[in-house]
């Protein structure tokens, strides 16, 4: 769905302590929108945000990483993506580096959005970007890494009408997908965890009719 947004904004990030007073504040961008939407602690210290930015030569969204220390002092930025929109909804850190998540148009089909999965090194250069959809809508919007050492992210397929999860080997190979129907119209998923036995669990919306939507738990 679409939002309105302001032209300009910048990357925030807060650190408070136990107690809830604030540290330090920082904040990061360029001249036009940037948005964090996700955040991890990084291998080796500090944290890593993921998120979008408009700052690109045709104004459409790109994926924003930024990597910041300890102290939030930023010390490297990437973006990725083609012509259309691109947003990073997810990430989580990797030895020597991290997997993020999120959605792309256009990349399947020619119309829509498609989901996306990036594993980079530690200092943001690709090693490998995978590609799910189909000519509807599908976007994730989480991801975590499994005890089996594997990918699973979470969001939604066809139109925006199936709760969605898909599994991947930390070469990018995809090896199952699973679509969760919970209600008659639409569903997404918005969350996932892992159980001890390594069963997975998925939160998230169904809408029951057009007036009425209730929370997915599958």
């Amino acid at each position: 769905t679409s939002q309105d947004f302001p032209a300009n904004a910048n990357v925030y990030l807060l650190r408070l302590d136990k107690r809830g007073r604030v540290l330090w504040s920082r904040q990061y961008g360029g001249p036009r929108f940037e948005q964090g939407l996700a955040i991890c602690a990084a291998p080796g210290g500090g944290y890593a945000i993921i998120g979008r930015t408009k700052d690109t030569p045709n104004g459409q969204d790109d994926i924003l990483l930024i990597r910041v220390d300890e102290d939030g002092n930023e010390l490297w930025t990437r973006t990725y993506g083609g012509q259309s929109d691109d947003r990073g909804t997810a990430i989580i850190p990797l030895e020597n580096g991290f997997a993020f998540t999120g959605f792309a148009s256009n990349l399947v089909g020619g119309i829509g959005s498609d989901i996306v999965l990036y594993r980079v090194d530690a200092q943001g250069e690709v090693l490998w970007m995978e590609v799910f959809g189909t000519a509807g809508n599908e976007e994730a919007h989480d991801l975590i890494q499994s005890a089996d050492g594997t990918l699973v992210l979470t969001g939604s397929i066809n139109n925006y009408n199936d709760a969605f999860v898909a599994k991947y080997s930390l070469n990018g190979q995809l090896l199952w997908t699973k679509s969760v129907s919970g209600g008659p119209l639409g569903d997404e998923a918005f969350g996932i965890v892992e159980l001890p036995d390594l069963s997975l669990v998925i939160a998230g919306r169904t809408e029951s009719s057009a007036s009425n939507t209730d929370i997915l738990l599958a």
